[in-house]
């Protein structure tokens, strides 16, 4: 356990690389109520340490460097004061529906060179589902993994900047929100460059393969009617395979005990036709 007793005129607190797994494993008295920016840089902390959210005075919170692999609603709990959270070069890989929902008061999200996280709920802000509105300012996804950011995650035109770029993007009508933004000459979106310690990039498409490497302000426009296009086709041709197995499934179903019922027609017709062949023969042979 560590006892931090705190100044009242303290505001800053750096605890880089301590070992702390975890701020629950230790306590934090502040018997003063100023500190503003805590930075728990290079610890490796595995969960998000929510008894933070009790220093009513903090805004600044940075967790950089740690290894929590997954943030959520549960884990995050209700922080009304928080302005800023800055976690980058992390482990984490998932960012789950409404994490964010309770982080009423959060103008700075910058979770840029976290190269595990692929994945970010569309209702991780609780605009999907209840049109929250946040109040974001800077937001950055810079240098993650993600093939696709919702479109639904954010209200991006009240959004002051957000980066995300280094992302292997897979430019497909999922992406037309932000694809077609850039190619309008008159784009209304604020992208820009927050992770400021990488050269000068632009965003590209790693995927389809005809796209790969290829800039996003050089995609054709038709881009997403060829893809609406294709997977019509696409769609037409499953639809007529699908019949096809269907109708012969049906057929089988119903043709197996009709040709069964018409073969054994047949049978007793023969055996009828024998039978009375026979009465003749006998009554032939007796006159």
């Amino acid at each position: 356990m560590l006892l931090l007793l705190c100044e009242r005129s303290f505001t800053t607190l750096y605890l880089v690389t301590h070992g702390f797994r975890s701020v629950v494993t230790f306590t934090l008295h502040f018997i003063v109520f100023s500190l503003t920016i805590l930075r728990l840089r290079h610890n490796p902390i595995t969960i998000y340490p929510k008894a933070v959210n009790s220093i009513s005075t903090l805004q600044e919170l940075d967790l950089s460097y740690s290894i929590i692999n997954i943030l959520n609603q549960t884990m995050m709990g209700k922080n009304e004061h928080l302005s800023s959270l800055i976690i980058h070069s992390s482990e984490i890989s998932k960012i789950e529906d409404c994490t964010f929902c309770e982080f009423s008061n959060l103008t700075k999200l910058h979770l840029y060179k976290n190269p595990k996280l692929s994945f970010i709920d569309e209702n991780a802000f609780g605009y999907a589902k209840n049109e929250t509105v946040s109040k974001l300012k800077s937001f950055s996804l810079e240098y993650c993994n993600f093939t696709v950011i919702p479109e639904k995650l954010l209200n991006w035109h009240n959004v002051g900047e957000f980066g995300i770029v280094g992302n292997p993007f897979n430019c497909t009508c999922e992406m037309s929100w932000l694809i077609d933004d850039i190619l309008n000459p008159y784009h209304t979106m604020n992208l820009g460059r927050i992770a400021d310690s990488y050269p000068e990039e632009t965003l590209v498409c790693k995927t389809p393969q005809k796209y790969g490497n290829l800039a996003f302000y050089k995609i054709n426009k038709n881009y997403c009617k060829s893809e609406k296009h294709e997977n019509g086709q696409s769609s037409e041709t499953s639809f007529f395979i699908g019949f096809l197995i269907v109708a012969g499934l049906i057929f089988f179903v119903f043709a197996v005990p009709l040709c069964r019922y018409l073969l054994r027609l047949r049978k007793q017709k023969t055996l009828f036709n024998y039978a009375e062949n026979k009465v003749n023969e006998d009554f032939d042979n007796n006159a």
